[in-house]
Formats: structure tokens, sequence, C-alpha cells
């Protein structure tokens, strides 16, 4: 489980010290987790390198003839300044982060931050700022925002909302209070990100699934089905291989010890047990949440989280103790520490559409 290291962009304490120039502790912290040194770069420029100039340094290479060698010179020794050219410049660009991570200044600027596809963008008149983690999560509105100014590294940012001033009776006193932006603003994102619309969303807050979220289900079953199907043409086709020998003659399983003949048939019970029961249970959940119609609703705040196995990678939002399985894009898509409704289906824990709870 992994979850990524975020900047609290809108804490008061944090945005104190940065009025002043001052970067935290904690935000130096986090951006050098995201600007590391560039070790491995250089390892990897070293291997890349030396394999493209094996041509010069190979024994072999004093019997290439004359002719050949400026062609050689042309795309090796090409290929290698060019490769030594772009690790020097990450090289340079990580070296110069880290320094500004360090030392700052810390500069501001006001701007705002806008819905753009599924995510958020900091924009202030000299551009648009940077995320270490490819994320600004503020809901969008008008913003004071502060910054690096070389790496343009977003730090903290505090609201310009409108002002709402509120005039007490028979007196001169005047109550003022900044308004923070509406999180319904960041609904957008979601929409873009989870495919559903505003009548869906509707029918959903009403907890029932709409036409075009059954017609998805729909659609999702016919996938499981597929793979289904060629699990059985596959199992089929061993099946009746075995029956016509089409495989080669192998040991016999009295030949093999028996511990090793009990393992062969669990790990082999094992994978035909997954291999047809998953996309069966996939199909079933979804059939039953299709009759049904029903949607279920989750509040709370939204946890990102991600699990490898391998080379595979799974993510999920966590809301209340419950998991639902997410794309990768899902991760810019949401604000940490807003509250968010999420209706799903019960059976198959997929969700339908969510919104910010306002």
């Amino acid at each position: 489980m992994f979850q990524y290291p975020t900047l609290p962009l809108t804490d008061p304490d944090v945005i104190a010290l940065n009025q002043e120039g001052i970067i935290t502790p904690e935000q130096q912290q986090i951006l050098r987790f995201y600007v590391p040194w560039p070790f491995w770069g250089c390892f990897g420029w070293f291997i890349l390198v030396a394999l493209l100039l094996v041509p010069f340094w190979w024994p072999g290479s004093e019997q290439l003839p004359a002719f050949m060698m400026p062609l050689y010179l042309l795309i090796f020794g090409g290929g290698a300044f060019l490769t030594t050219a772009m690790f020097g410049w990450q090289v340079w660009r990580s070296v110069r982060h880290r320094q500004e991570i360090k030392n700052g200044p810390v500069v501001w600027a006001d701007g705002e931050v806008v819905a753009s596809g599924g995510r958020f963008e900091a924009l202030i008149p000299r551009g648009r700022l940077k995320s270490p983690a490819y994320k600004i999560a503020l809901i969008p509105g008008p913003y004071r925002f502060y910054y690096l100014p070389r790496s343009r590294f977003l730090l903290s940012a505090e609201s310009l909302a409108p002002v709402e001033v509120t005039r007490g009776e028979g007196a001169a006193a005047v109550i003022a209070h900044p308004l923070t932006p509406d999180p319904s603003s960041a609904l957008p994102t979601l929409m873009q990100t989870f495919h559903f619309n505003l009548d869906d969303l509707a029918q959903n807050q009403a907890g029932r699934l709409s036409i075009r979220q059954r017609f998805r289900l729909l659609l999702n079953m016919a996938f499981y089905g597929a793979i289904f199907v060629v699990v059985c043409f596959i199992a089929g086709l061993f099946v009746v291989g075995r029956q016509l020998n089409w495989f080669p003659a192998e040991a016999t399983g009295a030949e093999l010890p028996l511990l090793t003949q009990l393992w062969q048939i669990v790990c082999l019970g094992s994978l035909i047990l997954f291999a047809f029961a998953w996309p069966l249970w996939n199909m079933g959940t979804r059939l039953i949440d299709f009759g049904l119609g029903q949607v279920h609703v989750v509040s709370g705040p939204i946890r990102y989280d991600v699990r490898s196995s391998g080379r595979s990678s799974t993510s999920y939002y966590i809301v209340q103790g419950k998991e639902f399985q997410v794309s990768p894009s899902a991760y810019y898509s949401f604000i940490e520490g807003l509250n968010y409704h999420v209706y799903y289906t019960p059976r198959a824990k997929e969700i339908t559409s969510l919104e910010p709870a306002v």
C-alpha cells in the first residue's frame, strides 16, 4: 500500500511562513522526495554511452575500413553526444531544483485554479504553476499563490474569494469574513474521469441507476463474458488435444514423487478455479446490480492508495473503510480533505458517480 505525499497547500501556519518568504522543513522534505539526486540517471548514462562507444574500443574495430570511420563517428559518436547532453540537462535541472528547494526564495502571485480535463491547474499571469506530484489539489477559484520562481513549484495558496459583509442592526459595526471557494466547482473533473453527467448524478442521488449506467453494466458483463468464452475455448482445446495426442509425450505422473504430484494438482486446480470463477463472479455481480438497479452511497474524505504486485499496480479510493478500484487518472480528480458523496453499485462495488459534499 502506497500513498503519494502531498503538500499542505491551504494550511494557515504554512501560508504564514510562506508569506515571510520561508519554506518549511515539511515542504522541503516532500519536494526532495519528488526531486531526488540523479544517481540512477547518471548510472544509466554511463551504461548507454559505453554501449554506444563499443565500436571504438572493441578490439575488432581496428580492422574497420578507414572510409567507415566517419559514418561510425556520425552514428555512434552523435548518439553518445546526444545522450550525454540529455542526461547532463536532467542532472543540471535536478541540482538546480534541489538548491532552490533548500534556499528559496518564496514569491507570490495572484491567479486562479481552473478545472481542465480530469485535473486542476493553477494559473498566474506568467503562466502555469507546477506540482512535483503533477496534482493541484485545490477547489477552483481565485487564489494568492506562493511558489518557487525558477521551478514554479506551488507551495501554498490562500483563497481570494469575494468578501461577504454583514451590518449589525442599529450599529456601525461591520463583520467581514472570506468565503471559501464553492466545492461544487470541483465536479467537472469527476464527471470526466468517471464518465457520468448531471442526469446520471440526479438518478444516483435518488438511489437508482440511470439508463446509461445500466447499459454500461451490460457492456461490462459482455466483456467478462468474452473472457469466460476464451477460457472455455482454451480449456476445450487442451482437453481435445489430450484425447487426440496433439501434445508430445512427457513423463507420466507415476514417475514423479507424490509430493510433487500433489503440488502440481493444487497449482493447476487453483489456476483453473481462478480462470473460471473470476469472470463468472464479475458477470454475476453486475447482472444482479443491473436487475436491481440500486445505488448505494457512502460519504466522507477520499484516501487514495496504490497497491503493487510484481510489475503491476492497482489504484483504489477508500471512503469510510470501503474500497473502490479506480483508474490511475482518478488520483488527479479529487481533493484531499474534502468530503464527497460516493455513489456505487452494491454488488460489484463500482463507482457510478460522486460529488463534493457541499
